[in-house]
């Protein structure tokens, strides 16, 4: 999945993000300014990191870009934790983004994209068990005080066959 680069990023930029779309590791990254930017689509270069499943590349950005980065949501309002959620369901990428130090992981967790979804319902609705046991253990039970996520997660569970006494 390539990302529509707008031409508002420079070509040093655009470089960049196609380096990490193709997985290429991005260890000498300029931290002061490339590490924020943005695709068309409101993508990140740590969104494009978890697409192409390079898990370097999101320790790497994780680490350089701090909570900023990754409470960043694209257009659709997904950080790179619901997009781990939605399409890798790699539980590796998910503890880097949400056990980070010294982050604000339950307001991750919590976040909604323009779906009103939380991470752990992404994940539940793509049949990511291992991914969706693990959320479920560092998500908030306050947010299953709300009845529709409670109800959501159930029914998304039982229909990708996620059972357990975990969930």
């Amino acid at each position: 999945m390539t990302a529509v680069l707008d031409d508002s990023l420079g070509q040093q930029q655009k470089k960049l993000f196609r380096k990490v779309e193709r997985g290429v590791y991005i260890g000498n990254i300029d931290t002061d300014s490339d590490i924020y930017i943005k695709s068309a689509a409101g993508r990140t270069l740590l969104h494009a990191a978890v697409i192409a499943g390079n898990l370097k590349n999101v320790e790497k950005l994780v680490k350089e870009g701090k909570d900023k980065l990754v409470h960043m949501q694209d257009n659709h309002g997904d950080t790179a934790l619901a997009l781990v959620a939605r399409w890798t369901g790699n539980i590796d990428m998910a503890k880097c983004m949400v056990e980070r130090e010294n982050g604000s992981n339950e307001t991750l967790l919590e976040m909604h994209n323009s779906k009103t979804e939380i991470p752990i319902l992404i994940a539940a609705a793509n049949g990511h068990k291992e991914l969706t046991t693990y959320l479920y253990s560092k998500t908030p039970s306050r947010v299953f005080d709300d009845s529709q996520n409670r109800i959501l997660l159930f029914e998304r569970c039982i229909t990708a066959e996620i059972f357990g006494k975990q969930i």
